[in-house]
Order: C-alpha cells, then sequence, then structure tokens
C-alpha cells in the first residue's frame, strides 16, 4: 500500500492558489484523472479518496467541493483534475448534479420559466416521471399551457387522419374529439 501511495503521489502537483492536487498523468476526455491499481484503470479522485480516507460510502459520488464556475467553460472542468481528498465529499448522485452549475439538469432546476415564458408554478406545472430510451429514469416538469396547446395542435393536425382510419366510433377519434373539448373547455 505504501508503494501504491508513493506512486500516486508522484502524479500531482500541488497548487497553492487554490489547494487543488492538479493530476498530472492520464486524463480522460471528460477531464478525470485516471490511475492503474492492481490492473484496473481507476478515477484517480476515487483512489485519492480511499488511499487517505477510507472506503467510498455505498451510493453515493464524490462531489468536488472545490468546483465553482471559473475555467469550465468551453471544455472539460480543470476541478476534475484535483485528486485532493479534503476537495471531495461523498454525497448522493442527486446533490452531485444540483451542485455543478453546468449540467442541463442543474439549469432546469433552476429554470422558473418554460421556454415559451410560462411560469413554473404549482397552478402550471405538473411531474411527470418515465423512463427515457436510454433506460434512465426522468423526473420532468410539464407547461400545462404548453401541453394544452401541444394536445390541441396534434388534434388538429391529425383530427381527417384519425377520422379517416378509425371511424366515428373508435376509441382513437373519440380520444382526440375529448381533448379537444377538453382544450376548448380549459384554454
Amino acid at each position: 500500500m505504501k508503494i501504491e501511495l508513493e506512486r500516486f503521489e508522484s502524479k500531482y502537483i500541488p497548487e497553492p492558489n487554490t489547494g487543488c492536487w492538479l493530476w498530472t498523468d492520464s486524463l480522460r476526455r471528460d477531464g478525470y484523472g485516471q490511475f492503474k491499481l492492481n490492473g484496473s484503470m481507476l478515477l484517480a479522485h476515487r483512489v485519492s479518496y480511499e488511499l487517505y480516507v477510507g472506503p467510498i460510502p455505498d451510493g453515493l459520488d464524490l462531489d468536488h467541493v472545490c468546483h465553482n464556475n471559473s475555467g469550465c467553460l468551453g471544455g472539460p472542468c480543470i476541478h476534475r483534475a484535483c485528486v485532493n481528498w479534503q476537495h471531495l465529499e461523498p454525497v448522493t448522485n442527486e446533490v452531485n448534479v444540483k451542485r455543478s452549475p453546468n449540467t442541463r439538469a442543474s439549469k432546469n432546476i433552476a429554470a422558473t420559466h418554460c421556454p415559451k415564458g410560462h411560469p413554473y408554478d404549482e397552478a402550471n406545472t405538473r411531474i411527470q416521471k418515465y423512463t427515457s430510451k436510454r433506460g434512465y429514469y426522468v423526473i420532468a416538469r410539464v407547461c400545462i399551457v404548453c401541453a394544452r396547446a401541444a394536445v390541441r395542435e396534434w388534434c388538429e393536425r391529425n383530427y381527417k387522419r384519425v377520422y379517416e382510419r378509425h371511424g366515428e366510433h373508435r376509441r382513437a377519434y373519440a380520444r382526440a374529439r375529448y381533448w379537444e373539448n377538453k382544450q376548448l373547455d380549459l384554454g
């Protein structure tokens, strides 16, 4: 273990202004350092935490608390190369994503209005849960005004096709008419 620690310590340099230990060896495309240990390529910041602190608690990610907005635009974040165990905090993935200023999730959480300008408030927001095409569980905010408009537009575009294919008494036609009438009542 002492040999691994010495080998690890030879692969970073301390940055005097921030206290970060910047990884100078192999970096992944996303900017995280990697370290070969016992024949496996591991993330260097995770190895650092385990060498100096101990095992990472199950179900938690390591968050770089030294991360800020400086130097992160237009490429990999330089803070991902930090392997200082004092700059790493075990947190849930949700907390880690929310803390990062550059993820789509954190930007969506900070949004107060939908892309068309309607407010995300209790009266105009529906929470939708689904599984994405890639198999990820997604929780999304949906603007009710925009959702109603989308249904109305779909009904207008597909009314004739649905009617011709299914006839007046078929389920699809009834569903299209139901939503069309509901939109008119609520709209």
